[in-house]
């Protein structure tokens, strides 16, 4: 007599991919149990507003806002022209619409894996907020193409003035984009849904 092999958890996920809204909500429901989710998004909300006061108020980012005048001063005397459009760039937190459909892309989209884990695991509460790498972002604007990577340069210099984790490219498009992306690592502080605090690794991306 053959014995039964061992079930796999993972298989037993349903193998037809759920659509964004309600089919996504009944998901995370039935697969993994996260059926408030109001409860998240206030959660999420008010997570997000401590994230803010956290990014305003670090060091990076004051480094940040008095980099940028030099940066503008500098490039003025050498080339006859301003750089940068705005000296104080706004943070700005995803919304929680954006955010969810986010981690049904990474859940489903873009799961070649489906119905098991996509690499790195599933993009579920309360680790989806290291997951997630631009809940608070920001844009910094400069008029003239060859700004771009100095910019780039001052914000990994101020990084690793700071000890913080970062990863930096520059992109170019045929339709003619060019600009630069930056992705900052920092420990925060934030609420748990039982409202106590754990630490966790939110990314900062520009």
């Amino acid at each position: 007599m053959a014995a039964t092999p061992p079930v796999d958890p993972a298989k037993t996920v349903a193998s037809v991919k759920p659509g964004l809204g309600v089919e996504y909500e009944r998901w995370l429901s039935t697969e993994y149990g996260i059926s408030n989710l109001n409860a998240h998004r206030n959660n999420y909300e008010t997570v997000c507003r401590e994230l803010l006061d956290d990014f305003h108020g670090s060091v990076f980012w004051k480094a940040v806002l008095s980099a940028l005048p030099d940066i503008d001063a500098l490039y003025l005397v050498d080339n006859k022209f301003p750089l940068v459009s705005s000296f104080e760039p706004a943070l700005l937190a995803k919304p929680w619409s954006s955010f969810i459909e986010k981690t049904y892309r990474k859940n489903i989209v873009e799961n070649g894996a489906f119905p098991n884990p996509p690499p790195g695991g599933w993009c579920l509460p309360p680790e989806w907020y290291s997951q997630i790498h631009d809940i608070i972002r920001t844009t910094i604007v400069v008029k003239y193409i060859d700004g771009v990577p100095l910019v780039l340069k001052q914000l990994q210099d101020i990084a690793a003035e700071t000890h913080l984790v970062c990863e930096a490219d520059l992109e170019t498009r045929e339709d003619g984009y060019y600009g630069a992306h930056f992705s900052l690592e920092q420990e925060c502080q934030i609420s748990t849904m039982d409202w106590s605090k754990e630490t966790r690794v939110i990314y900062l991306e520009v």
